[in-house]
């Protein structure tokens, strides 16, 4: 089968939007990345049987995999609920490009283009995604382009018609020009945007006084835009708005009634809903009881801007402490939803939760009424940067819902998950952040809620570079340092680094996202985009955290491929680094067999200097990299600890060649004030390789580890962890240890084990045996294809004897389940203790 990235076109002839000979506007013959055009919405064309055979199959409400209503415990979810946004072009953009700014919004029912300096010339047209990785990884070979749209969004006031025409954008010597358009919440189920600034004119050329914002919220079945005006000085007479968005053969319409008065100030609003999947079960308008634990019974309200119910929590009392300390309670909602029809219905809700008890670490999960975890997803957005909102979760999800009452128990863990801290994975919001930008994509993942371990500006909106925040795992500053805390282990890193032979760098592009897992056992969120104007590079990057007791972990499986000829020159393939304010006393690296080397900074070492410069790191892997000892220079009343890398596999095709050894460089970064060295990290191409070629590809499967210095800074429960700090403080052991001791063996009967670590087991039996060599600290294990979410019970075999995992504090609180809606099959998340167990052996069974 081809790559299905192989064929590209020129970019000057893909997604700008131009004009037909006959002065229509027109998206040039192109392959819209993940937009398939198929009949639905009313449009008439002709297309082939097969085509039309799939839309008739698409108009029943009924997936392939959908079960009657009497099997449903819980119901599956439609493998067309998803959602994508993304920038066509990217949001970083070289000074000199000149490619329209084109913000996409892609559902398994439809896709959509808008033109931020055109607003009138869209495009729109139905598509057919299955499954939300089929979303995500798509085969060009099957888009065809959208229908043209016009957007036509107007306001009568004063005698004067003003119609909206464009965005407002920043000089394009600005890498944050696009700051004007703001990411609010983006996931599987909801994107919502709003653009500030929306400039509207009449057709002499004057402009409407005053502050005009238009909302976008796509949902999978459903687009809603919101017009929003303030006026600075009042107007009289007729008074008016109107939104209308029309393609061929279908126009969707909402105009406001007419007022004679509207007085400076005083904002209004119209929304108008396109519904965009006929025939799918959705019902916005059933109506969802919420109960908390304090009593409190709240309905929820339809919003229409959101499109959703909305229950909105803001004044909880809990019985627990709150805030930056070790938060082992949930907060736990029942929801009840009456459906009076006789067929299952998916309603749109959002739980608006103002008062979290840690915005910084927490995850929401469905579960049943007994607390069990049903796999049905819940969408992670947050923010804490709005002044005038506060901190907030928005939890998005699709409700299933069979005829009658359906209960469920919306749980959300904060610093335990069980006995265990957990893991998060969350889309951040940075609205309110800075108004010089930083209003694109930005994730943020957690282990606990004591603040950030991990940070990604996956749209590259506020900086340069892909890697943010990196912090520490429970860590003090010494014995009396304070506990539950935010931390740091330095700053940055990036992907791939790119670009021209005049210098320029090549931007991501097309950059989707897919939050397949956002926790609390290992969390699973995928990346797929492109690098450069004319998609020199596609690059898929899958990233996990895992809960954990002892230090962070970040997984991330990288996979380049090149499609034309690129300079290796000022390359990385990766990056650690770019931290100010810390220093390195040593840096060492080795392999599976142990140390290579260890080396302190020389004297004297400049700025641009190297440690080391593109070196081979031989042997086999697990190779492993460490600046054991590192600290920050300046204090910044965070307790600090130092970076590591294990690098658990490579593997680069060059020019026909395969390597399997990694090449790195160490550069200085910085010259401290007290004259010690802060060095980065780089994977660099192997020596003597001037040039990617078209069908190089570089995969390597990674795990950034955050580690401390002495067992002094570490208050964690985890012994094993602690005696090893003691016993090797500031030592390159602590790196080969994690590197070794989880570069584990294991088998399995009735399965297959398709990767080690974390351990990811396929199988379709309803028990299934894994034998496990090794293991370092809590192991995740996640087991896919099983046939139910509820019903299995993990043992551990020690002499014949069988013992069930239990981790619970507050019940059925240490597993974690989702679902795989395009396979209709769950995974199972568990954490395994294999400290100190040279061997273990597990069974899952369902009972």
């Amino acid at each position: 089968m081809k790559n299905r990235r192989s064929q590209t076109l020129n970019r000057r002839y893909r997604y700008g939007i131009g004009r037909d000979a006959g002065g229509h506007s027109r998206l040039p013959g192109s392959r819209m990345r993940t937009l398939v055009l198929l009949m639905s919405l009313g449009v008439l064309m002709v297309l082939p049987f097969r085509v039309e055979a799939d839309m008739a199959e698409s108009q029943s409400i009924q997936p392939a995999t959908l079960k009657t209503a009497a099997d449903l415990s819980p119901p599956p979810l439609d493998p067309r609920n998803q959602t994508f946004a993304y920038w066509v072009h990217g949001f970083r953009k070289n000074p000199k490009e000149r490619s329209p700014d084109l913000l996409a919004f892609e559902t398994g029912h439809y896709g959509f283009v808008l033109n931020l300096g055109d607003i009138r010339q869209a495009r729109l047209g139905p598509l057919r995604r299955e499954g939300y990785l089929r979303g995500l990884l798509t085969d060009p070979e099957d888009i065809p382009e959208l229908l043209p749209a016009e957007l036509l969004i107007q306001v009568t006031a004063s005698g004067r018609i003003y119609t909206a025409t464009h965005n407002a954008t920043g000089p394009r010597t600005d890498a944050r020009r696009l700051r004007k358009a703001r990411l609010w919440e983006s996931g599987r189920f909801v994107q919502h945007y709003d653009l500030i600034d929306l400039k509207l004119e009449d057709p002499e050329g004057h402009s409407f006084e005053g502050e005009a914002r238009l909302i976008l919220v796509a949902w999978p079945d459903a687009l809603t835009f919101t017009l929003e005006l303030t006026p600075e000085k009042s107007h009289s007479g007729v008074v008016a708005t109107r939104i209308e968005l029309a393609i061929k053969g279908r126009t969707w319409e909402e105009r406001s009634p007419v007022i004679q008065q509207w007085e400076a100030g005083e904002s209004r609003q119209l929304t108008l809903s396109c519904a965009l999947a006929p025939g799918v079960s959705t019902d916005r308008q059933l109506p969802v009881r919420l109960k908390t634990a304090d009593h409190q019974v709240l309905t929820s309200v339809f919003d229409p801007v959101l499109n959703c119910q909305v229950v909105q929590v803001d004044q909880l009392r809990r019985g627990w402490k709150t805030g930056y300390t070790d938060i082992r309670n949930y907060d736990e909602f029942t929801l009840e939803i009456d459906n009076p029809g006789d067929g299952i219905r998916s309603v749109p809700f959002l739980l608006d939760l103002r008062d979290v008890a840690n915005i910084t670490g927490l995850v929401p999960m469905l579960c049943d009424s007994e607390g069990k975890p049903t796999g049905i997803p819940v969408q992670l957005s947050k923010n804490w940067h709005n002044r005038e909102l506060g901190s907030y979760l928005r939890a998005y999800t699709l409700l299933p819902v069979p005829p009658g009452t359906k209960s469920y128990t919306l749980r959300i863990a904060y610093g335990f998950y069980g006995s265990l801290p957990s893991a998060s994975h969350a889309q951040l919001s940075l609205v309110g952040y800075s108004d010089k930008g930083g209003n694109g994509l930005w994730d943020q993942l957690a282990i606990g809620c004591w603040g950030e371990t991990f940070c990604f500006d996956v749209d590259r909106s506020l900086v340069d570079v892909a890697i943010t925040d990196v912090r520490m795992l429970m860590a003090r500053d010494g014995l009396q340092g304070r506990k539950w805390g935010w931390t740091t282990a330095g700053w940055g890193g990036d992907w791939l680094r790119v670009q021209h032979d005049g210098g320029e760098r090549l931007h991501p592009n097309e950059l989707k996202t897919a939050y397949l897992a956002h926790g609390p056992c290992l969390t699973d969120v995928r990346y797929s985009g492109k690098l450069g104007s004319e998609d020199e590079v596609v690059f898929d990057v899958q990233v996990k955290t895992t809960r954990s007791d002892d230090y962070a972990r970040t997984f991330q499986n990288l996979r380049y491929t090149f499609s034309k000829e690129v300079p290796t020159k000022d390359a990385w393939l990766f990056k650690m680094g770019r931290t100010s304010h810390y220093a390195m006393p040593r840096f060492a690296y080795g392999n599976a067999d142990g140390l290579i080397a260890e080396a302190a900074p020389p004297e004297p070492l400049e700025r641009a200097g190297f440690l080391i410069e593109n070196a081979t790191i031989e042997g086999q892997a697990p190779f492993w990299l460490s600046f054991p000892g590192a600290f920050k220079t300046k204090e910044e009343g965070m307790a600090d600890g130092y970076r590591a890398l294990v690098i658990r596999s490579y593997k680069a095709t060059l020019g026909g060649r395969i390597y399997h050894e990694p090449s790195i460089s160490v550069p200085v970064h910085q010259i401290n004030d007290d004259g010690s060295k802060n060095l980065d990290l780089h994977l660099t191409v192997p020596e003597g390789v001037e040039h990617f070629q078209p069908g190089d590809t570089i995969e390597m499967d990674l795990e950034w580890i955050n580690l401390h210095r002495e067992a002094d800074d570490y208050y964690g429960p985890n012994e094993a962890y602690r005696r090893h700090l003691s016993e090797h403080p500031s030592s390159w052991r602590t790196t080969y240890r994690e590197a070794i001791g989880n570069d584990l063996v294991v088998e399995v009967d009735a399965g297959h084990a398709y990767r080690n670590y974390p351990i990811h087991v396929r199988t379709s039996a309803d028990e299934v045996t894994v034998r496990i060599q090794g293991g370092v600290g809590y192991v995740p294990i996640r087991f896919e294809g099983l046939s139910s979410a509820s019903g299995y019970t993990l043992y551990r075999i020690e002499n014949g004897v069988e013992s069930p995992l239990d981790q619970s504090v507050n019940g059925n609180d240490f597993w974690q389940v989702d679902y795989d809606d395009a396979s209709g099959t769950y995974t199972r998340v568990y954490n395994l203790p294999l400290d100190g167990l040279e061997s273990s052996i597990w069974v899952l069974r369902r009972e």
